[in-house]
């Protein structure tokens, strides 16, 4: 086990970004949109802002973004949603990636399904990524 200071990209990404929305309501909207992205505790803040952690976190984003203007905070929660979104794929595809090295060397319809899902999360990461000219 890591140390509970450790915290993955996708958390710190997570938590910022859980905050961003918890001072400005509006993007609250946006963020439940992408709620599959957020690690697990982060989306029962989301579904339950009177929840005692989301209490927490108001008062810190309150304390760390409260002079923010409103243009700075979308700003920044929309680059952190798109790295949200990106973090969640590679997560993905690194599982996906994971479970077809343990399958190799067995011709299943499960590994071919594997091989599938690795190839479309790959599509999406580019889309995400590659420029659209």
């Amino acid at each position: 086990a890591e140390p509970a200071s450790k915290k993955e990209r996708r958390d710190l990404i997570a938590e910022r970004i859980v905050l961003l929305a918890l001072i400005e309501e509006s993007l609250l909207a946006d963020l439940r949109e992408a709620l599959d992205c957020l690690p697990f505790v982060f989306q029962g803040i989301i579904a339950n802002p009177a929840d005692p952690l989301a209490q927490e976190l108001r008062m810190k984003a309150s304390y760390e973004l409260g002079d923010w203007q409103a243009d700075k905070i979308k700003s920044e929660f929309s680059a952190l949603l798109f790295n949200l979104r990106l973090e969640h794929l590679k997560e993905k595809r690194r599982k996906i990636q994971s479970e077809i090295k343990s399958a190799q060397g067995k011709e299943t319809a499960d590994l071919k399904n594997k091989m599938e899902a690795f190839s479309e999360i790959s599509r999406e990461i580019d889309k995400l990524t590659i420029p659209h000219t």
